[in-house]
């Protein structure tokens, strides 16, 4: 086949995409579908694919093929409503185009709506200057199963084109809201029990707790004489200082917090439970962030601790190997974005909290791993450099 031959098959195949966005479908940071509806095509709107391939070396493959970055950047700029536009496309089959340019948003939904609620099948929008009505509206299609905004606020944003029913009375409302309290709270000690407690989570303390419960884990596992040596725990973002008071008001373990917010300060419940006293057990805080400089200048800590230490966590736990001093984490966020490099043994991104957990316990052989018996995120990371914690 010849050279013009083949671009004039290559331009049969090839297919520009433009109109509104009625669906986003983000699969994973390396395959993105949206939805598009063309006023001139009629009602069915055009599946939109963007798909990574990524190379031997973790490097973006080209002809057609996007890179993990600019798909996360897609699925976060794409919103429904928005008008966009693809210049180029090839047919993928089943009705479905892969671009092969990256989508470009003409005229944004959130400039477009004047803050309304964008509803696919309810609202009729424009693309361009011709006004399109989409399909039938939503209320013909209208589910038994109550609206969970309307429940909890007597509200709903989608109104008459929210699909779930708003005829709940006041009191079967109030009954609604506590099953659902109920439910999610159930679920929650089962997403927290996690291989701790009993069957039923029934030992799985409230969030409220959680500072306790990691305050009293850390000298059962490090015990009283190693925590207290020196100038005493390390408390890295440690926020309004709950787990540092624990230490010191119920334990007798000194701790300082280091936050870049400087925001330590007693609650009520610490006021009421310690009267006069609490003043007195409030922590040192020093307001900065935790970072090579600081971590020279705390030798004498005697253990690094952190409880949802956001992007720090890594570096808590390098800090602590590098001093060889306990150190005790529990993981809140991956931060994949921010840290693009850290891979797992298969080549994969540490993307996810568990991710992260396995990257970190890959740092050293000996790195230990626990539950804390409280809900929310309760994996917890610890090693001591003379092995015999518990």
């Amino acid at each position: 086949m010849s050279e013009a031959a083949a671009q004039d098959a290559l331009a049969a195949t090839t297919h520009s995409v433009s109109g509104v966005v009625v669906r986003v479908r983000p699969m994973s940071r390396f395959l993105l579908f949206f939805d598009v509806l063309d006023d001139k095509l009629g009602n069915t709107p055009t599946t939109v694919m963007l798909k990574s391939r990524v190379g031997r070396d973790n490097q973006p493959c080209v002809n057609g093929f996007f890179s993990p970055e600019q798909i996360e950047g897609a699925s976060r700029t794409i919103k429904l409503g928005d008008e966009v536009n693809v210049e180029r496309g090839v047919d993928a089959g089943r009705g479905i185009v892969a671009a092969t340019d990256v989508p470009i948003v003409s005229l944004p939904w959130s400039v477009k709506g004047e803050g309304r609620t964008f509803v696919h099948g309810a609202l009729s929008f424009s693309t361009g200057n011709n006004p399109v009505a989409t399909t039938a509206p939503a209320a013909e299609v209208k589910l038994q199963e109550p609206c969970k905004f309307f429940v909890h606020t007597g509200r709903c944003p989608k109104g008459d084109a929210c699909r779930f029913s708003h005829d709940a009375s006041r009191a079967e409302r109030a009954a609604l809201q506590v099953s659902y309290v109920a439910m999610q709270s159930a679920a929650r000690r089962r997403r927290a029990a996690a291989g701790d407690g009993d069957e039923g989570g029934n030992n799985i303390r409230r969030k409220r707790d959680r500072s306790k419960v990691f305050a009293s884990w850390l000298v059962d596992t490090f015990g009283y004489d190693v925590l207290s040596g020196g100038s005493g725990v390390l408390d890295i973002a440690g926020g309004r200082g709950a787990v540092s008071f624990q230490l010191q008001a119920v334990h007798g373990v000194r701790s300082t917090v280091v936050d870049p917010r400087g925001a330590v300060a007693l609650t009520k419940d610490q006021r009421r439970r310690h009267g006069d006293d609490a003043e007195m057990y409030t922590p040192t805080s020093v307001k900065a962030c935790f970072d090579d400089a600081l971590m020279e200048a705390s030798v004498d800590a005697s253990a690094l601790v952190a409880m949802h230490p956001d992007e720090v966590t890594v570096l808590v736990v390098e800090s602590a190997l590098k001093m060889r001093k306990p150190f005790a984490v529990i993981p809140c966020c991956a931060f994949s974005r921010l840290f693009p490099d850290r891979l797992l043994p298969d080549g994969q991104p540490v993307a996810t909290t568990d991710d992260l957990c396995a990257w970190i316990e890959n740092l050293q052989s000996n790195i230990k791993r626990t539950i804390l018996p409280f809900e929310g995120r309760n994996v917890c990371l610890y090693w001591s450099p003379s092995g015999d914690c518990l």
